[in-house]
């Protein structure tokens, strides 16, 4: 019986080095990633103009923009 517990500790520690790196590799494939996307693209802004903003609303992006000129932002009326 003594002959058999180092080979059943050694067969327990591959099993657990075996189940530990397969759970590494399903955590890497279903994380979050470190790529960030464009968030000019995402709210739909013109490239060209710095001064156009998003307008999120009740945690709904919306399609109308708005300027920020001065520290103040604008937007048109109808969207108000």
């Amino acid at each position: 019986m003594k002959k058999f517990i180092p080979a059943i500790v050694a067969i327990a520690l591959i099993i657990l080095v075996l189940a530990g790196s397969f759970g590494m590799k399903l955590l890497d494939r279903y994380s979050y990633s470190d790529e960030k996307q464009d968030l000019k693209e995402y709210y739909n802004l013109s490239a060209g103009e710095e001064s156009s903003i998003a307008i999120v609303l009740q945690n709904e992006k919306i399609d109308v923009q708005a300027k920020l000129m001065e520290g103040r932002v604008y937007m048109e009326i109808e969207a108000v």
